[in-house]
């Protein structure tokens, strides 16, 4: 995970930007709305939490 750390990846028109160490990761959408969310591994993979659910990413 410490590998995503300090960096803005882009999925689509969403940017997220991680910390791991801090558990938690930035999104900013198209509209310009963003938010925070929980930043995590499970099993060895990156989950990030959205709208109460875990999604790998």
């Amino acid at each position: 995970m410490a590998s995503l750390d300090g960096t803005w990846s882009i999925a689509g028109t969403t940017k997220l930007y991680f910390d791991s160490s801090g558990g938690y990761y930035i999104y900013r959408g198209c509209n310009g709305l963003g938010g925070r969310g929980e930043f995590s591994e499970v099993d060895g993979r990156p989950m990030i939490e959205f709208n109460g659910r875990r999604h790998p990413y």
